[in-house]
């Protein structure tokens, strides 16, 4: 039983530490679960249900090069192309140069486009991130929830 309680402190700590390298954000009482009670008197375990951190800004991060930029979230984000609202040191990603709008497709796909409208970078929801790109197979770019 103490073993199954140190395994899911473990998880826990473990979770936090890649989150925060990734650049979520992470604050005392959000994201992860931060009780965990062990009842030797039942045998069982139980930890706080973890909940969603909320963020105004995303950031999208260059996993080649390690460079980073903030976009603007836009929670109304649908099908339809909208232009993206992009800080400037955005340009030091080359495949960010280009991207001029973004629409998110029915399936969750998060797809940057030029000013044609052509898709330039598509991302899919991401296992520990927000999403991760998937095309073109060149760019490793990542986006997470954007510290302040």
């Amino acid at each position: 039983m103490k073993f199954a309680v140190i395994a899911l402190a473990v998880g826990c700590a473990g979770t936090a530490l890649a989150a925060n390298i990734q650049g979520a954000a992470i604050t005392p009482g959000e994201g992860l679960a931060t009780v965990i009670t062990d009842d030797t008197a039942t045998g069982s375990v139980s930890a706080a249900p973890a909940r969603p951190v909320a963020s105004e800004a995303l950031r999208v991060i260059d996993m080649r090069s390690g460079a980073s930029c903030k976009l603007a979230q836009d929670r109304a984000l649908g099908p339809e192309l909208k232009p993206v609202p992009m800080n400037p040191d955005c340009a030091a990603t080359p495949e960010l140069k280009a991207v001029v709008y973004w629409k998110k497709t029915e399936d969750g796909v998060l797809v940057m486009a030029d000013a044609g409208g052509q898709p330039v970078i598509e991302f899919v929801p991401g296992d520990g991130v927000l999403y991760e790109s998937q095309s073109p197979a060149s760019a490793l770019l990542t986006i997470v929830p954007a510290r302040s």
